[in-house]
């Protein structure tokens, strides 16, 4: 009997496994997302391919797909990079994520408790222990699990797309959080106000909670930045942080 058109195989075809420039790609977003690599830096294909031991085929597929995700940009001699440092492309998107993820811990709060206050009291915990060891690549892998057990729990798959997106976009300038003149927040981190919103399944204060980690963090980045750029500093927060939709 013929095959119809609308035969999945015939439209699709049969998918067996993940491809290498898949992987590639996954590994590259993970490596981005967690501030390994920096503001401006190139990604050549055949360095990649020997660090990862793989041809640069699948190396430059996977570029090509950040290309067009918007996470990389072309340089002025035709090369793959992470766009420079820009002070109002990092407001922006720090905006967006005290507005989303703002969203997305009021809703995870709703529906929080004992249990899920004691996994991110684990997190911090080892975040904090990071820290302390100068393992600055692995704090930073987990402040963004620390913050995604939050976004998770809200169940709303399409704002946690839209918020990897982001972390995306802001990754490379994490890596200024580890400078020496970091804040040394201690016991006052706003970790600790989320743990407590999530415990008491209080929304606002699990809003005003990622309110207070982005913008205490977002400033010394964007100090960062301006000082990277030769600027002068801002002694005040940006307006767009500080006026976010509640």
């Amino acid at each position: 009997m013929q095959k119809t058109s609308s035969s999945p195989d015939v439209l699709l075809g049969t998918i067996h496994h993940e491809s290498l420039a898949d992987k590639i790609y996954v590994r590259l977003r993970v490596a981005i997302m967690s501030g390994q690599l920096a503001p401006g830096q190139k990604l050549i294909y055949r360095t990649l391919a020997e660090e990862m031991g793989v041809s640069p085929t699948p190396v430059r597929d996977a570029v090509h797909r950040l290309m067009s995700d918007g996470i990389l940009v072309m340089d002025e001699r035709g090369a793959a990079a992470l766009p420079e440092p820009d002070p109002v492309r990092f407001i922006e998107i720090i905006s967006l994520r005290i507005d989303l993820e703002g969203r997305a811990a009021s809703y995870a709060a709703a529906v929080g408790g004992e249990a899920a206050a004691r996994e991110l009291e684990v997190l911090h915990e080892q975040l904090e222990d990071a820290r302390t060891k100068g393992l600055t690549h692995l704090a930073l892998e987990i402040n963004e699990q620390f913050h995604f057990a939050v976004i998770s729990s809200a169940n709303m798959p399409v704002l946690e797309g839209l918020l990897r997106s982001l972390w995306l976009l802001c990754g490379p300038s994490l890596r200024f959080l580890h400078t020496d003149d970091a804040p040394k927040l201690g016991l006052r981190h706003p970790h600790y106000k989320m743990i407590a919103a999530i415990r008491a399944k209080d929304s606002l204060g699990a809003r005003n909670a990622i309110r207070e980690d982005l913008v205490s963090h977002g400033r010394h980045i964007l100090g960062k930045i301006y000082e990277t750029l030769g600027q002068e500093v801002p002694t005040e927060p940006p307006a767009a942080w500080v006026n976010a939709t509640d």
